[in-house]
């Protein structure tokens, strides 16, 4: 299983773009052999502010192309962690 995100850091504007690209070969959890993949991103340690991307019907490689932006300082940057969970 493979995941393809991009980062940027805009540091004028303190914002933290994630863009969620594509999944491959994901885990087939229907009975059809496929899945309803979503990604679900949280920015860690806080975990308040959540995005998901919307489902993709029946597919295993899933391309989502969706850019979230989060309020990030400079000097937080060292201490975040992004989690996509899928």
């Amino acid at each position: 299983m493979f995941s393809y995100i991009k980062l940027e850091y805009d540091f004028n504007a303190n914002n933290l773009s994630v863009t969620v690209i594509q999944a491959e070969d994901l885990p087939a959890l229907d009975m059809g052999g496929t899945s309803d993949p979503y990604v679900k991103l949280y920015l860690l340690p806080d975990k308040k502010k959540k995005f998901e991307t919307k489902v993709h019907r029946k597919t295993l490689n899933p391309v989502f192309n969706e850019t979230f932006v989060f309020k990030v300082r400079k000097l937080k940057l060292s201490g975040v962690e992004i989690l996509l969970l899928k």
